[in-house]
């Protein structure tokens, strides 16, 4: 086989990274918006314009929007990445001998120990964010920061469906489909 560069569940660190990446841009963006917010949000006239309420007109809706938000966006990455990986293990079945089951197993299993590592890290980040009065992972990303502290379970979830997918041959190919003799192949 030419071009042979590894098998699908490879892409479930790509998911792993990315849904780390996403929760800490999160996290970011949301701290920004909160403390400029909470800046701009003070009872001060300037000329014949109170600061809070035209802060309350403009930032202020931005603020609310992304806090509002922030847990369905973590949302979106996770399951349009998840979403991405079976439509390629789909679209790509068939391309790889069989015996490569044996490889996506220890990569799922590679993936499953890597997931550990990053579940519990990204776990003494929530416990310490929150123990320094930040608690925006808790409270407004809380099913992301759920998949994450649980990645290492979900991984091994999506790694064995994209596997099946990958390595089955859903639906029949034309070669598949042909039969020789009869209904019964053993009644002549």
């Amino acid at each position: 086989m030419r071009n042979n560069k590894g098998q699908m569940s490879m892409f479930i660190f790509i998911l792993i990274i990315g849904v780390l990446v996403a929760s800490i841009m999160l996290f970011v963006g949301g701290i920004i918006t909160i403390k400029i917010n909470d800046a701009l949000s003070q009872d001060v006239e300037i000329g014949q314009v109170n600061l809070q309420d035209i802060n309350d007109d403009t930032f202020g809706v931005f603020n609310a929007m992304y806090l509002n938000n922030a847990d369905w966006w973590g949302l979106s990455v996770i399951f349009g990445m998840m979403f991405g990986l079976f439509l390629s293990a789909y679209f790509l079945r068939g391309k790889y001998p069989k015996f490569g089951i044996i490889f996506d197993i220890f990569i799922i299993l590679a993936a499953f120990i890597f997931s550990l590592y990053i579940s519990s890290t990204y776990s003494i980040l929530v416990d310490s964010l929150n123990n320094a009065g930040e608690p925006f992972l808790e409270t407004y990303i809380p099913k992301t920061s759920m998949f994450l502290l649980n990645l290492h379970i979900f991984v091994v979830i999506i790694g064995v469906i994209s596997m099946v997918l990958f390595h089955s041959s859903i639906p029949r190919r034309t070669e598949e489909a042909y039969q020789t003799g009869g209904v019964l192949q053993g009644a002549y």
